[in-house]
């Protein structure tokens, strides 16, 4: 059976799966001046020109905030509804709504991104996951994606589990645990072409940019 994102997000977030929430603060995987390890780094090294983007997993809207603040028109999904009604109160276009069923239509936004999503999905989903966002995109796609297991929420996957025995078959919040060059074949053979990459430091992530293809 396949897993309910929806139910599993909005679980964690009622039991605090985003602390690091401040509406005053740019996201880390956005602001620039946190280093060359950010997508928003990676995305200008390609030297793309966009307008339009969508948020692909926008949490509470940090990183709308940035885009935004930087001129871009942006929207965002994301499958917690805690986390959209935060994201509409800070007074961002966005919606409850799964990767895997991306409510726009074809060719909607410049740039789709998409920051510690995809390895949230499990393996069977994958391909449609990222089918989904290359069918939004008009041009680009930029994506933040984990390389390893999650090790930062298993204190609260585990309560999770103590109160809700449905939840007793997930072991780990990385449901997809791909090296860097799996994800690129993923997203090659769905119709890109790769435009840049940049492993973390720590080679836990990676950054990618692709260009659609035909593009």
């Amino acid at each position: 059976m396949s897993i309910n994102y929806f139910e599993i997000y909005n679980h964690l977030y009622d039991n605090g799966y985003d602390p690091t929430f401040n509406e005053e603060l740019h996201s880390h995987l956005y602001c620039p001046t946190m280093g060359q390890g950010q997508l928003i780094y990676s995305i200008d090294k390609t030297k793309i020109e966009y307008h339009t983007v969508l948020d692909v997993g926008c949490s509470t809207g940090n990183g709308m905030n940035y885009l935004t603040s930087i001129g871009k028109e942006t929207k965002g999904i994301d499958v917690s509804n805690k986390a959209i009604q935060r994201s509409l109160a800070r007074g961002f276009d966005a919606r409850v709504a799964s990767v895997l069923d991306i409510p726009f239509p074809e060719n909607s936004f410049d740039l789709v991104v998409s920051t510690d999503v995809l390895e949230h999905i499990e393996e069977s989903e994958v391909k449609l996951a990222i089918s989904e966002v290359i069918r939004v995109s008009k041009k680009y796609i930029a994506v933040k994606i984990a390389t390893i297991r999650e090790q930062g929420s298993n204190e609260l996957l585990n309560k999770m589990k103590e109160e809700n025995k449905k939840f007793e078959t997930i072991s780990n919040l990385h449901l997809s645990v791909f090296d860097e060059e799996k994800w690129i074949d993923l997203f090659q053979s769905a119709g890109t072409e790769l435009m840049y990459r940049k492993t973390a430091n720590n080679k836990g992530s990676v950054n990618l940019v692709f260009r659609k293809e035909g593009e």
